[in-house]
């Protein structure tokens, strides 16, 4: 089995509970509003202050080019055009969890929402007259390092190193989740007000 093989086999259950995550689920329905979609990018946006500045440090000594696969500044862009701020959220990427070659795998994780985001593009592009957005540029910016490119280098991977890459992908996927949970729980207080 490929580390790309044990990676999607030991994290597809977690890789399910963020496809269930309420924001997404409305996000993906024929009923998608603008609000769903800000309130996706507000979440994703507090999701990426929270990991990109330690996480695409770590990966830049295994990868230097793959640091420039950040997309914080495209999120509070976006963000900024539509007149919206991102919550703060308490929270950040435990180093020692993604230190090393452990980076990998919470990498695995961020870059392969990307995947994800251009599903949901093609979804919210059907849908463009009732939540009144044209483009989508978080969710179909074009990486420097492509996806292939990643899975390339994560196939050179030591096998006495995958383990602990598979790891800290569970870690990553269990912290997106939390952490996308809590910004949701902060915009839904601010909104009630």
């Amino acid at each position: 089995m490929t580390l790309l093989e044990e990676l999607r086999k030991e994290t597809a259950e977690l890789h399910q509970q963020l496809d269930n995550w309420e924001v997404a689920l409305r996000l993906m329905s024929s009923e998608v509003a603008a609000i769903d979609y800000f309130q996706y990018l507000q979440s994703f946006c507090a999701l990426h202050v929270a990991v990109e500045p330690i996480l695409y440090r770590e990966v830049a000594r295994f990868f230097p080019e793959l640091a420039f696969n950040q997309r914080l500044s495209l999120l509070e862009k976006e963000l900024h055009q539509h007149r919206l701020t991102a919550p703060i959220i308490d929270a950040s990427v435990d180093l020692q969890e993604i230190e090393g070659m452990r980076c990998l795998g919470a990498i695995y994780v961020m870059e392969g929402s990307r995947l994800g985001g251009r599903f949901i593009a093609n979804h919210l592009g059907k849908h463009q007259a009732r939540i009144g957005v044209t483009e989508f540029p978080f969710l179909t910016e074009k990486p420097t390092v492509s996806w292939n490119a990643f899975l390339a280098f994560l196939a050179t991977v030591p096998d006495n190193e995958r383990d602990i890459v598979v790891t800290a992908a569970k870690y990553m996927f269990n912290f997106v989740r939390l952490a996308l949970e809590k910004a949701v729980e902060i915009i839904n207080e601010k909104n009630s007000i």
